[in-house]
Parts: structure tokens; C-alpha cells; sequence
């Protein structure tokens, strides 16, 4: 699975400049409220993520500063053979030391090769994402990584918009979970038309009138509506999309209504089994939530 070995954040929110070597296994952010620890999570995430849309605001820039770029950059080792073929990704590979602890522009003997990921946001907000690698930054044309690679290296994160993993959205933790790619398309489109039929049939007994003179005019005016009007609802009201399908209990209340606590854990769990696909995992106010309810009686050992 690909690991996260460097982290480099210029010029976004409250970070100036940061330079983060990770630890194998966990690593926690500690520190007080507004310190940036959000922030750093926030930006692996834009930089790692699979989303196409991502908007900033001059806002994002430290200090309003729109004149330096926000850049992000996440170097990641433990890659999976074809992306260190040397044909496809040769002049962007590069090379990390971990007993010196530094990124080298040039693969050789002894150091891992790794990829860089940069994310940049300009003046003008336009987000661009490219294969950074100091030989060819000047170059015109940047690489960039599929669609289905980068894939493997989206973050999962549990916090802030988590509830979307509870729905087999695009990217969520139960569609990594799936053997099978749910065939719902064609079967919400026809539940769709079912119940915009159904509702139609209904109300045609109750607006009969109305249907019956608005045929007339029709008529009376050469418009051709058929043999007579319907009340139906409209196409463009009724839709089912991504994420349509979600966890309930047996009960059918939704899972998403479960308490903070509650979900984080499953999320958690989730993302655990999950993790041969998704290496990285981002956890915002890792104790929010997880509070022992009044009353319980907690003992620690070591």
C-alpha cells in the first residue's frame, strides 16, 4: 500500500510553510485550538483526493496573500509496480532517504523511489494537479497521474462530511467494500418513473377538471397534447443519483441519525477493513464524540 513519507504546505490558511517527515503507523497532531491541525489534514486531503471540483477562496491563501501560490505537496513511497515504470513516469520519479530524512530529485541505488503529488492553487483559483519533480517544473506540459491511480491513494477520512461514507457514494468506504460495483442506475431510474406514474394516476381522479379544460384549450388552440393532459411529476423533480443508497438499521431509521459516537465507530471500523485499499486515513478531533457516557466507569492499565 502506498505510504505518505513528506509533506510540504506553502501559503495555505493559517500555514506559511511546513515541512512534515511522517512516522510509520499513526501520527497525531497535538496542539491548542486554530493551530493549524485541520489545516494539515485539509490539505493532504485536497491534495490526495479524487475530486475534480475543488473550490478555494482567497481565504485559503495565509494571509490573504494571493500574489504566492497555495502549494501542497505529498511524497509517497511503497508504490505499486506499474507506477515506477520507468516508460511512463521515468522523468518524475524520484528518490527518499529515510535515515537522512530527505527527498532527492534523482532515483538511485539504496534510496526508495517515491512520487510527488502537488497540488497548486493561483491568484486566479484555478487548482491545478500535477507529478512534481524539480526537472520538470519548467516544463510546459506536466504529468499527471489516471484517474484509476490516484484512486489508490485517496485518503479516507473520518470527521467532517463523514457521513457520506454511510452511502455507496463514488468514493465511500462501502464502495470500497463491495466485491461488485452496484447495478442501481437502471434500477433507480425505473423506480423513479414508477412513482412518477403512480403519482399521476392519483391525482388525475382529484384534478380531473382541470386536465379536462386545459385539453380543451389545447384543442380549441391547434396544440397538440395528445388525448389528454396528465398531472404528472416533473422529470427533473424526481431523481435518484450517487449516494441514493445508504445504511439504515433494521428498524429503517438512518444510520447518519446515529449519534457522533456511535458513528465514528462503525466508520472507523469500517475504514479499518477497508485499508488494503485506502492506506491513508485522516481523523479530525480524534476525541470528539468518543466520550464515556455519565456514569460509566472506565479503567486504564498498562
Amino acid at each position: 500500500m502506498p505510504k505518505i513519507r513528506h509533506i510540504e504546505i506553502r501559503n495555505f490558511r493559517s500555514i506559511k510553510e511546513l515541512s512534515w517527515f511522517p512516522t510509520p503507523g499513526v501520527n497525531c497532531l497535538i496542539g491548542p485550538g486554530d493551530s493549524g491541525k485541520t489545516t494539515i489534514l485539509d490539505a493532504i486531503d485536497a491534495c490526495l483526493s479524487v475530486r475534480k471540483n475543488m473550490e478555494f477562496c482567497d481565504a485559503d491563501f495565509h494571509e490573504l496573500d494571493v500574489e504566492n501560490p497555495i502549494v501542497v505537496q505529498v511524497t509517497l513511497g511503497a508504490l505499486p509496480e506499474h507506477l515506477m515504470d520507468l516508460d511512463s513516469y521515468g522523468e518524475v520519479l524520484r528518490a527518499f532517504s529515510e535515515e537522512k530524512q530527505v527527498i532527492e530529485d534523482e532515483p538511485r541505488e539504496g534510496l526508495e523511489v517515491v512520487l510527488t503529488l502537488e497540488l497548486r492553487v493561483t491568484a486566479d483559483l484555478e487548482t491545478k494537479r500535477t507529478l512534481y519533480s524539480e526537472r520538470t517544473f519548467s516544463e510546459t506540459y506536466q504529468k499527471q497521474l489516471l484517474w484509476k491511480d490516484r484512486a489508490l491513494f485517496a485518503p479516507s477520512r473520518i470527521g467532517r462530511h463523514s457521513h457520506a461514507n454511510l452511502s455507496w457514494t463514488r468514493n465511500s468506504v462501502l464502495t470500497k467494500l463491495s466485491e461488485t460495483k452496484l447495478a442501481v442506475g437502471t434500477d433507480l431510474v425505473t423506480a423513479a418513473r414508477d412513482a412518477r406514474k403512480a403519482f399521476g394516476n392519483r391525482a388525475g381522479n382529484q384534478l380531473t377538471e382541470v386536465l379536462e379544460l386545459v385539453t380543451k384549450k389545447a384543442v380549441e388552440l391547434g396544440v397538440d397534447i395528445g388525448e389528454t393532459a396528465q398531472a404528472l411529476l416533473d422529470a427533473n423533480a424526481l431523481s435518484f443519483s450517487d449516494g441514493a443508497i445508504c445504511l439504515h438499521a433494521e428498524n429503517g431509521v438512518p444510520l447518519r441519525s446515529l449519534g457522533t459516537g456511535s458513528t465514528r465507530l462503525i466508520l472507523a471500523s469500517l475504514h479499518r477493513e477497508a485499508s488494503t485499499t485506502a492506506s491513508t486515513l485522516l481523523v479530525d478531533e480524534v476525541e470528539h464524540g468518543l466520550e464515556p457516557p455519565p456514569g460509566l466507569f472506565v479503567c486504564c492499565t498498562r
